[in-house]
């Protein structure tokens, strides 16, 4: 019980530096927490690098934290991993995977 208070502690340490502005701090803090396997960490991960929000655009690496949130069972994720599949973009390393998103 203690892992998931300090989880959602530093999840939302994470918003708080977001909401500041400071960019990387939230980025590293949200990086930390997906490499634990943090959900929420790794969807606003996928979100911030499918968006190129301060960081380099780059689908493929939101397609790996969007998958890694969706064999979590993160609804969000999984929408947003298939929504990124239908576009094309990343299609040829994650043949199959469009299946599991719509299921």
């Amino acid at each position: 019980m203690g892992e998931s208070v300090q989880s959602v502690l530093k999840f939302e340490d994470g918003l708080d530096q977001w909401q500041a502005k400071q960019y990387q701090s939230a980025i590293h803090t949200w990086q930390s927490l997906a490499e634990r396997g943090d959900a929420r960490a790794q969807f606003n991960l996928g979100v911030i690098v499918d968006q190129g929000v301060y960081v380099e655009r780059d689908p493929l690496v939101a397609a790996y934290y969007w998958r890694l949130a969706m064999q979590q069972m993160y609804p969000q994720a999984a929408f947003n991993l298939a929504l990124l599949l239908e576009s094309g973009e990343v299609i040829e390393q994650f043949v199959g995977e469009r299946v599991q998103c719509y299921s």
